[in-house]
């Protein structure tokens, strides 16, 4: 249980990691390439447009045109080398094959290579991270120029340091040489341009050539506080801290839940067949428990029935077993014709009686245990009752037909049913006194047959009871007449095959009625001329 908590856990988690942190990646792998090609084929129109340009005037006036155009576009143009470029793999493979590009680790530039040249266009389309930060800091360097300005050479530095004081971001002058600037920052310091170097990150420097100098105003490197620079990495962590504590209170009492699910198939399994799972109503494993639990009242009933049926088997077997060996000691201590005969008669008796015992319990074993499959017939019901009450004429107890509508027709199987009218008649006998009453008759709720007896009645505390298997009455039966318990277990089994349902109740003779209702039964009549 131990280990599907872990698993589930760290399932759970690693999927929430994954959506933090692989998703971005996936999707910068995955689905960047693509994007970027389409918008780098938007980039083919602007470069068939400047090559047209171009090829109107001499190589040697590109540079000089292109800044003539940059106040035009209202954005940055630059003509460049493609040896002096520092782009990505990516764009740098397009160049060279002659397409226009725009790079993914570069926002909002553009570049147009100019067809059998290695110039390269260099097209700023709009305000990106760095030119805003460049931005930012014009009126700084306007300021510290306008100061510098009234300063002897020999004094700007020590000037620098004493303005900068307690500031953790550096202020000074170099040389333009020592910064060992790319094509790129020399033309556009020497334009008067602001350059950055290393934007976003903790060397985040901006250069500026001073005015008629060959020094260069150098502003860094600017550091961001450790928690703007670790900021996005502890929010990441904090998600994930929360997300993680979420599912551990998720999967929390699942676990409980599963522990005691486990505890008791456990118990259940070692034979404490009363154990049963208790879980919260609001746990995932809910249905689970109730299959369980529904599961162990069935195993449980199952295993008690068993054994009330072993016990109720020994003692009705006990006592024929006995009479026969009874039997065979007076066979064998006999010593006339008589005696045996007489002793051999009654053992007969005791084996028809076994028999019959053996036959109640395998029918009772067969409609208990196997699937229903009822031959179904359509019975005359009047004729069907006649042949059904011939078999008890030899009673001294008469049974009587009434309320039989005639020509009445029933669908149903005539021999389970025949065989559960037997059997109610059969225990009718028993405690009867002189009459015994068969009725039928069909309604809307369905068709009914019923088993009136003028005996002693049910008692109002076995009502309950009557129907369970070996179950014996406290009232006593006619003398000779003898049972075991099953006949009216059977009765209620095959009454469950047919989604029927019987009942006894007080009958207007003054014993017990014993009626069976098949809804489901189709009823119709038969044309009697």
């Amino acid at each position: 249980m131990r280990r599907l908590f872990i698993t589930s856990f760290v399932v759970l988690a690693t999927a929430a990691l994954f959506v933090i942190f692989g998703v971005p990646i996936v999707v910068k792998t995955v689905l960047q390439k693509p994007l970027v090609n389409l918008s780098s084929s938007f980039a083919e129109a602007p470069q068939r447009l400047f090559e047209g340009e171009l090829q109107r005037i001499p190589e040697q006036q590109w540079g000089q045109y292109i800044e003539s155009l940059r106040d035009k576009f209202g954005y940055d143009l630059d003509m460049l080398e493609l040896a002096d470029l520092d782009v990505s793999a990516y764009t740098m493979e397009r160049l060279v094959r002659g397409e226009a590009s725009i790079d993914p680790e570069i926002d909002d530039v553009m570049f147009l290579p100019i067809t059998n040249t290695t110039a390269v266009l260099r097209v700023a389309i709009g305000a990106s991270a760095e030119e805003r930060g460049i931005r930012s800091m014009k009126g700084f360097f306007y300021l510290i120029e306008r100061q510098l300005s009234v300063r002897p050479p020999g004094e700007r530095n020590s000037y620098l340091q004493t303005m900068v004081g307690d500031s953790e971001i550096p202020v000074y002058e170099t040389p333009l040489e020592k910064l060992e600037p790319t094509a790129l920052e020399r033309d556009r310091l020497l334009r008067g341009q602001i350059v950055v170097r290393d934007y976003d990150s903790d060397d985040e420097t901006y250069l500026k050539l001073n005015p008629g100098s060959g020094t260069v105003l150098v502003i860094g490197p600017i550091r961001d506080p450790a928690f703007r620079r670790f900021g996005i990495w502890i929010a990441l962590g904090i998600t994930a801290l929360v997300l993680a504590f979420a599912i551990l209170l998720w999967l929390r009492p699942l676990g409980r839940d599963m522990r005691s699910l486990t505890a008791g198939a456990m118990a259940f399994g070692i034979g404490h067949f009363e154990q049963r799972v208790a879980v919260s109503q609001t746990s995932p494993i809910l249905d689970v428990a109730k299959t369980f639990n529904a599961m162990a009242d069935r195993i449980g009933d199952l295993i008690s029935a068993q054994k009330e049926l072993t016990d109720a088997v020994s003692h009705e077997l006990r006592t024929p077993i006995a009479r026969l060996q009874f039997g065979l000691t007076r066979i064998e201590e006999s010593v006339g014709d008589t005696d045996r005969a007489s002793a051999v008669a009654a053992m007969r008796v005791d084996v028809a009686e076994l028999d019959q015992l053996v036959d109640e319990l395998l029918t009772y074993s067969r409609l208990k245990d196997s699937q229903p499959v009822l031959r179904v017939e359509t019975v005359d019901v009047d004729v069907w009752f006649a042949c059904l009450l011939s078999e008890h004429e030899e009673n001294q107890v008469s049974i009587e037909v009434e309320h039989v509508t005639s020509g009445l027709l029933a669908t149903l199987d005539a021999r389970l049913v025949g065989r559960a009218i037997n059997n109610l008649c059969r225990n009718a006998l028993r405690f009867a006194q002189q009459r015994v009453v068969v009725s039928a008759h069909a309604s809307n709720d369905g068709f009914f047959i019923a088993v009136d007896d003028d005996g002693d009645g049910v008692d109002e505390e076995d009502v309950q009871r009557v129907f369970e298997p070996f179950f014996q009455s406290t009232r006593q039966p006619c003398e000779g007449s003898s049972g075991y318990g099953l006949g009216l277990a059977i009765v209620q089994r095959i009454c469950e095959w047919h989604g029927a349902d019987i009942k006894v109740v007080n009958s207007s003779l003054g014993g017990a009625r014993f009626l069976m209702r098949f809804p489901k039964v189709a009823v119709t009549h038969r044309n009697i001329p």
